[in-house]
């Protein structure tokens, strides 16, 4: 790959240059949201075991792009890490959710074409490790912060407030669906994105099950 040709593939994956010099392993997740949470996971594994510094999280370009029935994003970008990585451990790490085992067959076989393998979070969906009510709060605290940062008049929620919207969507089984209705309750504007991104640093600070979950999800995509 030239070198005008590498500086466009960073550009496009969001990646810095060194990313690419220091990267031993890559780690392929979903959107944005999901981009950070694990780049974050990884420092805490990188913490504990230093040689996990050599890991770049890279996106994939969402869900359309994932499970959409046209797949040429997902293979443009996973083509760009192997062309840019050609030695280092590329894994897919993703939420399963509702999808069909011919959905995943489907997307195991595309992967496995571009040599790259592909595993799954044992809950539905990342934001099923949100759902406890310390990083419940910290995610509405947070994004009410964001309205105000944004200019709007906005107050913290009660903690009340925040523990009668979480009981009152028990019914709703999608958590980020879940988590978008408790924002419509207490009348903040929802971001999946900031919220992975208020729920992560909640958990680096107050580290729960979901913590050492993530941890383990990550090692065993490199196993």
């Amino acid at each position: 790959m030239g070198r005008a040709e590498c500086a466009k593939a960073l550009t496009d994956l969001g990646w810095e240059a060194r990313d690419a010099f220091l990267a031993d392993r890559v780690l392929l997740v979903e959107g944005p949201s999901d981009k950070a949470a694990f780049t974050e996971v990884v420092r805490w594994l990188e913490d504990q075991d230093p040689s996990w510094g050599g890991t770049v999280v890279s996106h994939l370009g969402g869900n359309g792009a994932v499970w959409g029935g046209d797949r040429g994003v997902l293979k443009e970008r996973v083509s760009l890490v192997r062309r840019i990585v050609p030695t280092g451990a590329c894994s897919v790490l993703l939420d399963r959710d509702a999808r069909t085992t011919d959905e995943v067959e489907a997307l195991t076989k595309s992967l496995a074409a571009l040599e790259v393998s592909i595993h799954f979070l044992k809950v539905g969906e990342l934001e099923d490790h949100w759902l406890d009510i310390g990083t419940v709060q910290a995610i509405f605290f947070g994004l009410a912060q964001d309205a105000r940062d944004a200019g709007q008049d906005v107050s913290d929620p009660a903690q009340d407030e925040v523990e009668r919207a979480l009981k009152e969507t028990d019914d709703i089984k999608k958590a980020s669906a879940r988590l978008e209705a408790m924002a419509r309750r207490l009348e903040i504007r929802f971001s999946k994105d900031r919220s992975a991104v208020h729920a992560i640093a909640a958990l680096s600070t107050r580290p729960t099950t979901a913590t050492s979950d993530l941890m383990e999800a990550v090692r065993q995509a490199f196993v």
